[in-house]
């Protein structure tokens, strides 16, 4: 079996900065990933949205102006992700034919944005940008109404009790200011606490001399961002129920209901006992709720690792008013069926061995990947341990997980026409 993960080697420069290659002999290319290991979890209270809006302002404050780097980049052929923010980690990348003077340039221009920026221009334009942003996803204040409840009912005390996203709240976007930006840069963009990731032509001992030689380099006091503390344990939310009308607040005629039902889970639960418990969830709602019943098109249920512990979500945007006085008694059923259901079990963890085997590689897919291991398990993953572990999962361990998703430990919400 092709195990494009095993292929990756690791070093350190004496700045602290994290350096894994896999090198793919004779590309013409190499696509490179940035993990800083700072998110939505490190915001101060009262300052939420500050890890988001640095990232915003790391690009437009490096020395070489950023249209000038985009510019160079297109040229080339190449693209560029100015960043995104996540809840314990920011993600830069690039992918960009192999030329020793790119690369360097490339590199320089990321230490410059990574390690030296001065966050002094743009900040205004970036406040109403990022204002814009957080009004895309929430057009209408019910809907960040809805978000906020389901979060106090759920993590009281927790720091997600207190934003609806990565982007914060208004309120703490606009009291912001530069110096609190400042700060939390100096704090967490520091070579001990990033990560680089290379895949393609260039091999580790070629890339650490091209970054060795450009400004990532740079001396930096700093230390690594510790990963989040894994909680075993949760009380039974403050509300498990709320349902309300779409007609209260849009004023236009509506013939469909919706549903929308998460729950926690410890972190000490294997990752892939969550999988699986997900995977064996989504076989029997499309089955029970699409199939048998006809009352949607699409429901579905998906994991979230949220650094310490799993959020699992029952989502369903559209589905028929029939469904409305039934759906939580046929997902009661579903989830009382799984948890007993064996054979369901075995046909699911076998379904996730066979993908992991199947592996349809590139790059750019292997980098996006590798990046997401770094930033929630702080090491590259290889398809060797990930089958290891599917298979070591038993049926316990995953029954044990729909304790977790009991209705008395889920808030739900249903909206009405």
């Amino acid at each position: 079996m092709y195990d494009p993960f095993a292929d990756f080697e690791s070093d350190v420069l004496p700045n602290g900065l994290k350096i894994h290659a896999a090198h793919w002999p004779d590309r013409p290319w190499e696509a490179v990933g940035f993990v800083v290991h700072v998110g939505s979890s490190d915001d101060p209270i009262g300052l939420e949205g500050l890890s988001h809006f640095v990232e915003h302002l790391v690009t437009e404050n490096s020395i070489m102006p950023i249209r000038k780097f985009v510019k160079l980049v297109e040229k080339n052929g190449g693209n560029f992700n100015r960043g995104s923010t996540g809840s314990f980690a920011t993600k830069y990348d690039f992918f960009l034919p192999i030329n020793k003077k790119l690369l360097f340039t490339t590199f320089n221009f990321f230490g410059e944005m990574l390690l030296l920026a001065t966050l002094e221009k743009f900040v205004e334009r970036e406040r109403n940008v990022i204002e814009r942003e957080f009004r895309r996803k929430y057009r209408f204040d019910f809907t960040l109404q809805n978000d906020m409840r389901c979060l106090k009912a759920l993590y009281e005390g927790f720091w997600l009790e207190r934003r609806p996203s990565h982007f914060g709240t208004l309120e703490a976007i606009r009291l912001i200011s530069e110096n609190d930006l400042q700060n939390h840069y100096d704090r967490f963009y520091v070579p001990a606490n990033i990560e680089v990731i290379g895949i393609g032509g260039v091999s580790l001992a070629e890339l650490k001399q091209v970054i060795k030689s450009s400004s990532l380099s740079a001396i930096k006091e700093g230390v690594e961002n510790p990963a989040l503390k894994q909680t075993n344990f949760f009380e039974p939310p403050s509300e498990t129920k709320y349902s309300y009308c779409i007609s209260d607040f849009i004023k236009i005629p509506m013939k469909s209901a919706s549903y929308w039902s998460v729950a926690r889970v410890p972190g000490t639960v294997k990752r892939k006992a969550i999988s699986i418990a997900v995977r064996m969830i989504n076989r029997m709602i499309f089955q029970k709720v699409r199939e048998d019943s006809a009352w949607t098109y699409d429901i579905h249920c998906f994991w979230e690792n949220m650094g310490g512990f799993w959020q699992v979500t029952i989502n369903c945007k559209e589905m028929s008013p029939d469904a409305i006085g039934g759906i939580e008694k046929i997902m009661e059923e579903i989830l009382d069926f799984a948890e007993k259901d064996e054979n369901l079990f075995l046909e699911c963890r076998e379904s996730f061995v066979q993908r992991n085997k199947m592996l349809d590689c590139t790059a750019q897919g292997i980098r996006d990947v590798a990046m997401d291991d770094i930033a929630t398990s702080r090491e590259i993953i290889s398809l060797k341990s990930e089958i290891q572990e599917l298979k070591s999962v038993k049926m316990e361990q995953v029954s044990e997980i729909f304790k977790w998703l009991k209705s008395d430990m889920r808030w739900t919400c249903i909206v009405k026409p």
